[in-house]
C-alpha cells in the first residue's frame, strides 16, 4: 500500500509514526522543532488520514506498509524511527522483524504488551460503532452532541478532526469500520521470542500508565533504555512538544 506522507526540513531521514486515530498532521508542530536537523517524514499509517483504506488493520500489514515506504523513499542511509502508540507497537515490529532497517529508534509511551480498553477508548469505539453522522446538519450541533457525549476537549477534538464534510453531509475520514474490527488486534501484542539486541529508547509520560516500568521491555529490548517526561499522560506531543523534541535530538544527535 502506497501511504500518503508530509516532509518538513532536510538532512537525515527521521520518520515519525502517529497513533490511533491521529494522522500525520497532528505531529507537524514536532516537525517544525526538528526540520532545522532533520528530514522528517510524516506518515499518514493505512486507514488514517489522506493514506488508503483496506479492511485489514493489523500490526503486520502497518508494519509492512512502512517498510514499503521506506523503500519507496529510496533513502542514501536507513532512516531513524519514532513511533507513538500504536505507531510505537509498528515500530518496534519493524525492529523485531528487520533489525537493520531503521539507525535509532524511539518508541513513546507504549510497551510490547497486550492492554485492556480504557474507558476513553471504550467512548471512542462505541461512536464509532453507533453514530449515524447523516442525523448532524452542522458542525455546532456535532460539537453540541460531542460535548454531551465526551468528558474531555480532547476526546471530542480527536472525533471531529477524523470526521470530514462532503456534498453536504458528514463522513468518516478514518475507516471505522476497519478500526472497529481491529479493536482486539490493536490492544493486543504478539508473544514472540525475537529479541532487538541494539539499543532503543523508549520514552513515556511520568503519569501515564502505558509503560508499568522498565522490565516489560527487557524480554524483546535487552538494550531498552526508559525515559520519562513528568507531569505528562500519554499524548506527550500534544503536552510537553519542546520537552519530547529536546529528549528525541539528544538521543539521536548521539549517532
Amino acid at each position: 500500500m502506497r501511504l500518503f506522507y508530509r516532509e518538513e526540513g532536510s538532512g537525515y531521514p527521521l520518520i515519525i509514526l502517529h497513533g490511533l486515530y491521529g494522522a500525520s498532521d497532528n505531529w507537524l508542530p514536532i516537525a517544525h522543532l526538528l526540520s532545522p536537523f532533520f528530514r522528517v517524514i510524516l506518515p499518514d499509517l493505512r486507514n488514517h488520514g489522506h493514506s488508503p483504506h483496506h479492511p485489514e488493520h493489523t500490526y503486520t500489514a502497518l508494519a509492512d506498509d512502512v517498510a514499503g515506504l521506506i523503500d519507496t523513499l529510496r533513502l542514501s542511509v536507513k532512516p531513524h524511527l519514532v513511533g507513538h502508540s500504536m505507531g510505537g507497537k509498528v515500530a518496534m515490529l519493524l525492529a523485531l522483524n528487520d533489525p537493520a532497517l531503521t539507525a535509532r529508534n524511539i518508541i513513546l509511551d507504549i510497551a510490547p504488551k497486550s492492554y485492556s480498553l480504557s474507558e476513553e477508548h471504550q467512548r471512542l469505539f462505541h461512536f464509532l460503532h453507533t453514530a449515524n453522522l447523516h442525523q448532524f446538519s452542522s458542525y455546532e450541533t456535532l460539537r453540541q452532541h460531542l460535548a454531551l457525549h465526551f468528558p474531555s476537549i480532547r476526546e471530542q477534538q480527536i472525533i471531529l478532526k477524523n470526521i470530514t464534510r462532503k456534498q453536504g453531509h458528514f463522513h468518516w475520514r478514518i475507516n471505522a469500520k476497519a478500526l472497529l474490527h481491529a479493536k482486539e488486534d490493536l490492544l493486543s501484542w504478539q508473544e514472540t521470542e525475537k529479541r532487538y539486541t541494539k539499543e532503543i529508547l523508549f520514552i513515556k509520560g511520568g503519569d501515564s500508565p502505558y509503560i508499568p516500568d522498565s522490565e516489560i521491555l527487557k524480554k524483546n529490548f535487552p538494550a531498552a533504555l526508559l525515559s520519562n517526561i513528568p507531569e505528562t499522560g500519554h499524548w506527550l506531543h500534544t503536552e510537553q512538544p519542546e520537552k519530547l523534541t529536546e529528549m528525541i535530538l539528544s538521543y539521536l544527535n548521539q549517532a
